[in-house]
This record gives structure tokens, C-alpha cells and sequence, in this order.
């Protein structure tokens, strides 16, 4: 289990790594340091999220409109024949390992994401979760953790400004 301290000096508060609770706790570079080096990799990890957004609905996108277009039968049918996507989604072993395991993770992102949007106080929470649907798993849940590292990096900066 990862233990941490809490740093509370005229600075603010900061969670410490465990290792550097001999570090004197009022130490005004250290805890900047800190914080910078936090928001430094909070915004690695925006841009990792927003890349695997777009690659979120573009690479599963492109395989959605080719399935709609092969099974399109007539001009007269839906664009999207669910009841064939299902089917070919459990098709074979393979296929069904895949689906599967991602029904499993999906649980608990959706999980995860309503748990954090609470403890966040994130508005609009539920749009991600209609988008899973709507769009996919992938660009849903990345830009849910887009938003989310905006979130921390907002409420960062605020700790920041009261010390």
C-alpha cells in the first residue's frame, strides 16, 4: 500500500510521496517543485488523453462504417443493423474472448467514471456514459479522463494560488 504524508506549511497542502517525509515540510522550493513537476505530468497526461480521443473515434469509426456499409441491404433499411452486430460480435471464440473481456471493463470504467464525476463535482457527468454507446468505449472514457486531469490540474492551480 503506498504510503504518503501530508505537507501543511505556509505553502499549502501537498500530498507527499513516501521517501520524502524527512524532507523538511515547510521548505518552499520543495513543495514548488513539487507542484510543478505535478502539473508538468498532469499535462503529459492530457495530451495522451486527447490524442487517444481523436484515435477514439476515428480508428473504431472507420470499422463501424464498414460493417454498416456491408450490411446495408437495401436503401429502404436502418444504417445499422444491431441485431447482425451482435451476432457477429459473438461470432466466433476470438471474438467473443474480446468482447468479453472489454463488457467486464467497461463495468468498471463506468464505475469509476460515476465515482470520480462525484468526487470531482464533475457537471455532465452522465454524457460520458451515453457516449460509450453513442460513439464508442474508447473515446468516451479517454475524454472522461481528459476532463478529469483538467479537473485536477484546475484544483492544483488553486492550491497553488492560496499558498
Amino acid at each position: 500500500m503506498r504510503r504518503s504524508h501530508v505537507c501543511q506549511a505556509s505553502t499549502g497542502i501537498i500530498d507527499l510521496p513516501s521517501g520524502l517525509e524527512n524532507y523538511q515540510y515547510n521548505d518552499t522550493k520543495l513543495v514548488s517543485k513539487l507542484l510543478s513537476l505535478t502539473m508538468f505530468w498532469n499535462r503529459v497526461r492530457q495530451a495522451i488523453y486527447i490524442a487517444a480521443t481523436v484515435a477514439g473515434a476515428l480508428w473504431p469509426g472507420y470499422f463501424l462504417a464498414q460493417f454498416m456499409e456491408a450490411t446495408q441491404d437495401s436503401a429502404d433499411s436502418l444504417p445499422f443493423d444491431l441485431p447482425t452486430f451482435i451476432e457477429q460480435v459473438w461470432a466466433n471464440t476470438a471474438s467473443s474472448f474480446i468482447a468479453a473481456d472489454l463488457t467486464v471493463v467497461l463495468v468498471l470504467a463506468i464505475t469509476f467514471m460515476v465515482t470520480e464525476s462525484r468526487r470531482l463535482k464533475l457537471r455532465f457527468w452522465g454524457i460520458y456514459i451515453a457516449l460509450i454507446f453513442a460513439i464508442s468505449f474508447a473515446f468516451s472514457f479517454s475524454l472522461f479522463m481528459f476532463v478529469r486531469e483538467r479537473k485536477l490540474e484546475e484544483s492544483l492551480e488553486l492550491s497553488e494560488a492560496k499558498a
